[in-house]
């Protein structure tokens, strides 16, 4: 089993360098680390959320076709510090109408705030958005010296 993580130079592209690995070496998953960094071509001046759209459309296409998971890599935008009892949404992610529209799951992912201190052992998933199961909270415990994530809990969401 083989999993493909996309260098930058790639990420623009995903499509032919993902289509050919998956014949040459039997690829199970795609990582695309971000999609922030998509520049349009010279001369292109479209606006950048329709940028974006068109490549989340690309990667929902790629994953559909080769059969794989295709994980990207988004930023949150600057609203997400400041949201109320630090719950993250969908709308925190940057350009994230075309993001939110194309993909079948989306995860969240902070470390908790309490009194105003991050606890950096701890790493909450909130599974914001997934079309063919359950939403909610997970909970990791972070062993930082082994780069090691344990199970500490799920939350479903309205629970």
């Amino acid at each position: 089993r083989r999993i493909l993580v996309l260098p930058q130079s790639a990420a623009a592209a995903p499509t032919p360098t993902t289509r050919l690995l998956r014949r040459q070496h039997d690829l199970t998953a795609a990582f695309i680390d971000y999609i922030g960094l998509i520049n349009a071509a010279p001369g292109d001046r479209r606006a950048r959320w329709e940028l974006i759209g068109e490549y989340t459309r690309s990667l929902k296409n790629l994953a559909k076709d080769l059969q794989i998971p295709v994980f990207a890599i988004a930023q949150l935008g600057r609203q997400a510090e400041q949201s109320l009892g630090g719950e993250l949404q969908l709308s925190h992610l940057r350009e994230s109408g075309n993001i939110e529209q194309d993909a079948n799951v989306v995860m969240l992912m902070s470390c908790p705030h309490e009194n105003g201190v991050t606890d950096w052992t701890r790493l909450d998933i909130h599974v914001a958005k997934n079309r063919e199961g359950r939403t909610g909270h997970v909970l990791l415990g972070r062993e930082a010296d082994y780069s090691r994530l344990n199970h500490l809990g799920w939350t479903p969401a309205g629970a």
